[in-house]
């Protein structure tokens, strides 16, 4: 929509040599030789680049509407919110500062993201009493309100460190194949622990979070102690003969898929593991898990803790410097004497 030079507003955003730019400030100018104008203090909402403008009333510009498409979608990057358009998916990108408390970008009848606050939590989140999400591995569905990355949705529902929805256990293992397990394992009254010493060996860090099982072996000479191996691949990290000789049971040949180590882990009094799938696996079921970190961590379990807020029964035994896996199997063992 076009308007008058003179008619522009602090807050307005307008097209202006090629680019969009917030009104910061405007000044009216007395009437003189080359006639009144209009000073305005511009800021681009790209860049935050500032710029200071006359326009006189004869002239035109292009006020812009970034709020009032039909399928708009609003998300916080750093200190950046981006406008994006789901039905082509074009995006702008505004400056945090640029934006007023009441501008809202409108989803689509009656779901829509607000901006309530500079500073803080930005967003707040109205949406309908059901949504459904579907996926399909060909590409998007048809008929849909509004289009998200999966990583950002954290972001956009708010969630943070203290209000992570962690209430576990959120998954089960099957009933049947728990009792199966429970009458197969032998009852020698001590504490049942579970192993596992190294992931995925083509994960990239694998190096760093995997470990030589030897490690492990001070457990071995700890009394009450009962352990179990549930280490799926022993190719590249075999498991040593001295911490073999120690197992109450190897589960490694019988891990066929995750129903069948979760029923495992329901029989387990406890889990210490590395940064692999079984960690998430115990502490989604709700189980004391154990998980041996290295001294650069994945960003998930975040720095200087030795909890999670993802699951309340997990401990966290970091390296206090790279590749020490000895000095965390001595913290470990020295915890597990005053509590097993």
């Amino acid at each position: 929509m076009k308007i008058n030079g003179n008619a522009i507003r602090p807050g307005m955003v307008i097209e202006h040599q090629g680019s969009l730019w917030r009104a910061v400030k405007t000044t009216h100018t007395q009437p003189g030789k080359g006639g009144a104008y209009l000073q305005v203090e511009l800021k681009d909402i790209r860049t935050g680049t500032k710029l200071n403008e006359r326009f006189r009333a004869a002239e035109t510009v292009e006020r812009a509407h970034l709020s009032q498409t039909k399928h708009q979608f609003l998300f916080a990057d750093g200190d950046m919110y981006t406008f994006m358009n789901t039905e082509n998916y074009g995006q702008i990108s505004l400056n945090k500062d640029l934006i007023g408390e009441d501008q809202i970008a409108f989803l689509q009848d009656g779901m829509m993201v607000k901006i309530e606050s500079h500073e803080g939590d930005p967003l707040g989140v109205q949406l309908p009493d059901t949504v459904t999400l579907t996926a399909t591995e060909d590409g998007p569905v048809g008929d849909i309100d509004c289009h998200i990355h999966l990583m950002s949705l954290a972001g956009v529902l708010g969630v943070r460190a203290h209000c992570v929805p962690a209430a576990t256990p959120y998954i089960a293992a099957p009933p049947a194949r728990v009792a199966a397990w429970r009458d197969a394992m032998a009852d020698d009254g001590g504490l049942r622990i579970g192993l596992a010493w190294a992931g995925r060996p083509a994960h990239p860090q694998d190096a760093q979070r995997s470990m030589d099982c030897a490690h492990l072996t001070p457990l071995a000479a700890m009394e009450g102690v009962s352990l179990y191996s549930l280490q799926k691949d022993k190719t590249t990290h075999p498991i040593a003969p001295e911490l073999a000789a120690a197992l109450t049971e190897d589960f490694s040949r019988l891990l066929e898929n995750f129903a069948e180590t979760a029923a495992i882990v329901e029989n387990l009094d406890l889990v210490i593991t590395v940064d692999t799938a079984l960690a998430h696996l115990a502490g989604a079921l709700g189980k004391p898990v154990w998980v041996l970190l290295p001294f650069a961590a994945d960003w998930r379990w975040m720095r200087g803790r030795a909890d999670t807020p993802w699951y309340p029964t997990m401990r966290l035994f970091r390296q206090e410097s790279a590749g020490d896996w000895a000095g965390v199997i001595a913290r470990l063992c020295a915890e597990g004497s005053t509590v097993w």
